[in-house]
C-alpha cells in the first residue's frame, strides 16, 4: 500500500470534492468481493470482528470450546474469549507452520463446536483432512483467511471451503486498507443471521478512526525506524499504555478484553482505500511470489532454515534462525527490516497467555517455532537491489 495513495484517498473524503457514485462505497466492495468469492461476503471493520460475528449468529458462546492452532495472533482467540467460549490450542506442523491435524484430533471435546483453520502467512492449511473431521464431529469450520488473500487449494479459492471465513485489511496484509476485514458466507443458515448483525452495527468511533490514521502514519514514517532503540521502545510502550495510537493490538486485547471498537462497521474511508487495493491483487501476490523464489535460490547460510516451498501465497517468507533478537538488532543497524510473525505462542509476546487461555508447554512445536521466526522482507514494490541486498546479509550475517 503506497503511502501517498493513502493520503490522497483521506484528503479526498475530508476535505475534496464529493464525485457522485452509483453505488454507495461500501456496497461496492461487498459485491466485488462477493463476485471475487461468489459468495456472499460482508466488510465489517476488523478480522476479529468478523470471527465474532459469526460465532454469534451460529450460537456460540458460554461453556462451548473452539479450536485454533497455536502460533497465532491474539485476533483470533479474542473473538472466541469475547463471546463467553474457550479458545482450545492445538499444536503446528514445524515445516508448514499450520495445524498439526493429530493434535486437531487429540483436542476435541464434547464442548468442542467450531475449528478455525488458519492459512499460516499464506500457505493453505490442511483442508481436506480438517473438512472431513468437522463433517464427522458435525462442528462448524471457519478459514482464517487473513493471511492468504488470493491463495487457492486444487482450483478452489481458500475461504469457500468452510462453513464461513474471514479476511483482514488490517496493515500488514495481503490487501490493506489501514483497518479493515470481511464475512465470507457458504453456510446458508448462517447467512441472514448474520447479514441481520452486521446492519446493526454501529459505525466506527470517529476517535478511533483518527488513531488509525495516527498508527498508520506515526509507525511507517517513525515509529518502524526507531523501534529497535531501547529508549524509543520504552516510549512507544507508554504512549501505547494510554491508548495514543491504538495499534493493531490494544493493551485491551493483549488481557482479553474488549475494546469498545469491535465489532462496528468499516469506514467509509477504509471502505476506498480497499477498493483502491483490490485491483493489485494477482500482480502483488505474484511479485511476492517472485520475491520468495529469489531467497529460496540465493541464500545459502545454513544457519538460516527457510521452509518447504509450497503453492499458496508468500504474505511472509519464514526463515528459523537460533536467535532473531540479536539477528533483528544487527539488521537494523544494517537499515534492513525483517518481521516477526509470530515470535510468541499467541502474538505479540507481550499478550498475556493465561488470559489467552493457553498454557506453556501445551503446544511444543509451536513455542519452538517462534522462538526462531524471522520474515524475510518480501512487499511487493520491492526491487531487486533491496532482494540481493537482503540476501547478501543473510549470507555474509557472521562476518559482519
Amino acid at each position: 500500500m503506497a503511502k501517498a495513495e493513502v493520503i490522497k484517498i483521506i484528503l479526498q473524503n475530508i476535505v475534496g470534492p464529493k464525485p457522485k457514485a452509483t453505488l454507495e462505497p461500501v456496497e461496492e466492495l461487498k459485491q466485488t468481493l462477493s463476485k471475487y468469492f461468489s459468495l456472499p461476503t460482508l466488510p465489517v471493520n476488523s478480522g476479529r470482528s468478523a470471527i465474532y460475528l459469526i460465532l454469534k449468529a451460529a450460537g456460540i458462546g458460554e461453556g462451548d470450546e473452539v479450536l485454533i492452532q497455536a502460533y497465532t495472533c491474539n485476533s483470533v482467540p479474542n473473538p472466541i474469549i469475547w463471546t463467553g467460549a474457550k479458545p482450545i490450542y492445538a499444536d503446528i506442523n514445524l515445516d508448514t507452520l499450520n495445524v498439526d491435524v493429530d493434535d486437531l484430533k487429540r483436542k476435541i471435546s464434547s464442548k468442542t463446536r467450531a475449528i478455525i483453520l488458519q492459512h499460516t502467512l499464506g500457505r493453505p492449511g490442511p483442508i481436506e483432512e480438517v473438512m472431513e473431521i468437522a463433517k464427522q464431529m458435525g462442528l462448524l469450520l471457519i478459514e482464517d483467511c487473513a493471511h492468504c488473500f488470493g491463495a487457492g487449494y486444487k482450483g478452489q479459492k481458500l475461504g469457500t471451503f468452510g462453513d464461513a471465513s474471514i479476511l483482514s485489511f488490517a496493515r500488514g496484509k495481503v490487501v490493506s486498507s489501514i483497518s479493515g476485514g470481511a464475512v465470507i458466507v457458504k453456510n446458508k443458515k448462517l447467512l441472514g443471521k448474520i447479514e441481520l448483525l452486521v446492519d446493526a452495527l454501529p459505525p466506527t468511533p470517529k476517535s478511533h478512526l483518527f488513531k488509525d490514521f495516527l498508527n498508520f502514519f506515526t509507525w511507517r514514517g517513525i515509529l518502524r525506524r526507531v523501534y529497535f532503540n531501547p529508549f524509543a521502545y520504552q516510549l512507544i510502550q507508554a504512549l501505547d499504555k494510554q491508548n495514543f495510537f491504538n495499534p493493531l493490538y490494544s493493551s485491551k486485547e493483549l488481557k482479553g478484553l474488549k475494546p469498545s471498537w469491535h465489532p462496528a462497521k468499516l469506514h467509509p474511508i477504509f471502505v476506498k482505500v480497499a477498493l483502491s487495493e483490490l485491483p493489485k491483487l494477482e500482480k502483488q501476490n505474484s511479485r511476492r511470489g517472485e520475491i520468495a523464489e529469489k531467497y529460496y535460490q540465493k541464500i545459502k547460510n545454513r544457519k538460516f532454515r527457510l521452509l518447504p516451498k509450497h503453492k499458496g501465497i508468500y504474505l511472509r517468507v519464514v526463515s528459523f534462525y537460533e536467535d532473531p533478537d540479536k539477528f533483528f538488532k544487527k539488521a537494523r543497524r544494517h537499515k534492513l527490516w525483517f518481521g516477526n510473525w509470530y515470535n510468541a505462542p499467541v502474538f505479540p509476546k507481550e499478550t498475556y497467555l493465561k488470559e489467552m487461555g493457553y498454557t506453556l508447554g501445551s503446544c511444543p512445536q509451536a513455542e519452538a517455532a517462534a522462538s526462531q521466526t524471522i520474515n524475510l522482507p518480501n512487499y511487493p514494490d520491492m526491487t531487486d537491489e533491496q532482494i540481493d541486498f537482503a540476501v547478501d546479509f543473510i549470507n555474509k550475517y557472521d562476518e559482519l
